[in-house]
């Protein structure tokens, strides 16, 4: 049983089939459900699998990531190319190299989700432009009977003087034979032919059975729209731009597109959907399905689970991106197989990398190989690079265990000598509040919840001062109390967004940071009023984090040794 299988026969569980029924998800993830009898093949299976190299994924983590619905990994996927195309252009991507293969992030042909998305768009535009086509109406002169209307000034001039036989007049007739529809009809021909090309690659890697069957509807629709174009003489007219390329355009091909902008600035063209026909166009060229061959990848990074944790990474670095330029602190980023960007604090420069490798030999490191998921360095004022902090993404599930995950940390503060060091979740710490409204949450598991979370921040190591019945009233006062109405007192404790240990006097004396620090995180892609918040404050933590540190570089630089 291969990965995908194991995957599938999970689903079979939870959803059940004909001579099944289904499986409580809840009694699926419990850990004793591997040891039954029956299921010793599918513990095998779990137990061989890539999901459990390297003790990466627990058994319920796995039930957890399998039942989630695709939609939400793709949400999250759609955040991060969002706010890649925020920067101005889709060509900047990620080289990554992961268990399951080599991915380009984003890449058309993996990600032909995209490539549906716009053709969507363009069948839509399609369909509301038929419903009111722009077309030109000249008046055609002509002499003889009457036809349209008399243009008497030139009747009686031809008649000198006797009553008219014949009249001069001008007659409208529609004319579509315009740049913007025959850009309407060239847009389809170009999505006919790039998903056609595809369709016949023979790529190292074969498409799977989703990815042709996309291609294929929008072959089909392409072409339906081709075959059933009501205006022949426009269809005939457009196959003369065929053979021109449109990315890079040609000259004709810009030239019908500065004819249609020059139209729709001057109100010749009233319909506003000939505008997003435009911007369409722009789309299409950016996902560079032109440059696509037999060597380009054609899997999807969301196509295995284990990839999710690289598309959280993914978003949390380019959320880090967006939040320095919206500052305007962003000096450079680079992506490709070596990503990270820098910003400038008191005329330091500072790198923040994501996924790099660092070797004894390199010197940033003393005792082994790390790769922590972000890394912030500067070298200003010094010969040599000193370790800002270090900062590593965890599991995406709202199953994740935290208790080991501080172990690695640890490791990191140790192997790059720095005192800083960041855990960031999803789901971690827990919110005081509901942060999305779990399904048929009743009041008593909300409170049973909230007082999970006050014995473990508060009951078990914090208000010293107080006797234990003192600690139950507060207790029992504090539980179903909102967030705002909570006292500052038990707010400093109760972990919301992030969760903070340091030990200080570390004993490097002769270092100038003689503290450590340990931070758990909270960043959720979701787009609720918590998650948001949670997100915001993570990043200013970050941020001043790194710059505090950067702070202590530049009072001790005269002291800082390599």
């Amino acid at each position: 049983m291969n990965d995908q299988e194991l995957v599938d026969a999970v689903l079979e569980l939870a959803t059940g089939t004909d001579n099944q029924i289904p499986i409580p998800v809840k009694s699926l993830r419990e850990k004793y459900f591997l040891h039954q009898p029956r299921y010793s093949e599918l513990r095998n299976a779990f137990d061989t699998s890539s999901f459990v190299k390297g003790n990466a994924w627990n058994w319920h983590q796995f039930v957890d990531m399998v039942m989630e619905p695709p939609e939400k990994r793709q949400d999250m996927y759609q955040r991060t190319l969002s706010l890649l195309s925020d920067f101005g252009s889709n060509k900047k991507y990620f080289v990554l190299r992961t268990d399951t293969g080599l991915y380009h992030v984003p890449n058309a042909l993996s990600d032909l989700n995209r490539l549906k998305i716009i053709s969507e768009e363009y069948f839509d535009i399609y369909k509301n432009i038929m419903k009111k086509i722009h077309f030109d109406h000249p008046a055609e002169k002509q002499i003889g009977r009457i036809k349209g209307k008399i243009n008497w000034g030139e009747t009686i001039k031809i008649s000198n003087g006797n009553f008219p036989i014949n009249f001069v007049t001008s007659l409208s007739k529609k004319n579509f034979k315009t740049p913007e529809n025959i850009l309407l009809v060239l847009c389809a021909y170009w999505m006919l032919k790039e998903s056609d090309k595809i369709l016949k690659t023979d790529f190292i890697i074969p498409l799977t059975e989703r990815s042709r069957k996309t291609l294929s509807d929008i072959s089909k629709k392409s072409k339906f729209i081709l075959e059933k174009f009501p205006f022949d003489e426009v269809l005939d007219l457009s196959k003369q731009f065929w053979d021109f390329e449109y990315e890079p355009p040609s000259d004709e091909i810009k030239n019908l597109e500065l004819k249609t902008k020059k139209r729709i600035l001057q109100g010749t063209i009233k319909n506003p959907h000939y505008v997003k026909l435009l911007k369409w166009i722009q789309k299409f060229r950016d996902l560079g399905i032109k440059s696509l061959d037999k060597q380009s990848p054609t899997q999807n990074i969301l196509d295995s689970l284990k990839n999710i944790d690289t598309i959280y990474e993914i978003w949390i670095f380019m959320e880090f991106i967006t939040y320095l330029n919206e500052r305007e602190l962003l000096l450079d980023f680079e992506l490709l197989d070596n990503p990270h960007c820098t910003f400038v604090h008191r005329d330091m420069e500072i790198k923040f990398q994501f996924g790099a490798n660092f070797y004894p030999s390199d010197g940033l490191v003393w005792a082994k190989h790390h790769s922590p998921d972000f890394i912030a360095t500067t070298n200003s004022y010094l010969n040599h690079d000193v370790v800002l902090g270090v900062f590593d993404a965890k599991n995406y599930s709202k199953g994740e265990d935290v208790g080991g995950t501080h172990d690695k940390m640890l490791a990191y503060l140790n192997n790059f000598d720095t005192n800083f060091g960041a855990l960031i979740y999803p789901n971690h710490p827990e919110d005081w509040d509901r942060q999305t409204e779990p399904e048929n949450e009743t009041d008593e598991q909300l409170e049973k919840r909230q007082r999970n979370i006050l014995e473990k921040s508060v009951f078990q190591t914090h208000l010293p001062k107080y006797l234990k019945d003192e600690k139950k009233l507060i207790r029992k006062k504090t539980l179903l109390t909102p967030w705002d109405d909570l006292e500052d007192e038990y707010k400093e404790l109760i972990p919301r967004w992030s969760q903070v240990n340091t030990q200080n006097n570390s004993g490097k004396k002769y270092r100038f940071h003689r503290d450590q620090t340990l931070s758990y995180l909270k960043m959720n892609p979701e787009l609720t009023v918590h998650s948001i918040d949670a997100k915001n404050k993570t990043l200013d933590y970050i941020f001043n984090t790194i710059v505090s540190g950067a702070d202590d570089v530049f009072h001790n630089r005269g002291k800082i040794t390599p």
